[in-house]
Parts: C-alpha cells; sequence; structure tokens
C-alpha cells in the first residue's frame, strides 16, 4: 500500500465540507493523538483507503481463485505420464 507521504512532499489539496459538529470532533480527536487537524485527516483517510482498496482485492482475488477452482473442477486435466506411473506404482505396493 502506498504509505502516507511528509509535509514536504505534499503539493496536492483535498477539501471537504463537513458540519461543525464533525470539526469540533476531529479536531478534538487530532488533539487527543498529539497531532496536527491536518495530519489527523491525512491518516485517517489513508487508513481508510486503504482499508477498501483491500476488502475490494481480497473480494476479486477470492471470485477469481474460486472461478479457477470451480474450473478445475470441472474441467480437470488428464494425468502425466508420470503421475499414472507413480499410481500404478502405489496400486501394486497396496496390492489392488
Amino acid at each position: 500500500m502506498m504509505a502516507a507521504s511528509s509535509s514536504a512532499a505534499r503539493a496536492d489539496r483535498v477539501e471537504a465540507r463537513v458540519s461543525r459538529e464533525q470539526k469540533q470532533f476531529w479536531t478534538w480527536a487530532a488533539d487527543l493523538e498529539g497531532c496536527t487537524f491536518t495530519d489527523f485527516v491525512v491518516r485517517a483517510l489513508q487508513a481508510a483507503a486503504e482499508q477498501a482498496v483491500q476488502r475490494h482485492q481480497i473480494m476479486r482475488l477470492s471470485a477469481r481463485d474460486m472461478q479457477a477452482f470451480v474450473d478445475a473442477i470441472e474441467n480437470p486435466r488428464e494425468p502425466s505420464e508420470r503421475v499414472r506411473r507413480y499410481a500404478k506404482r502405489e496400486r501394486e505396493l497396496l496390492g489392488e
């Protein structure tokens, strides 16, 4: 994931309209954390963005993996000659 950049590297600006209560609450939280309002908001947004991307990647990978599993079950490959020799040897060892 992309880490939050340092203050020196920040060039873009983000603006949002929020209620007075939200800003007061976030300012209080920033004070409790011992950081500036801006740093608090940037860290919170970064964490939320990383979690959202991770959730969607996991869901997408899970769906893709599930489809690959279903395809493998529905359309199994023929065993290779090596696998056939091994299976034959196992049957002989087990007396089948």
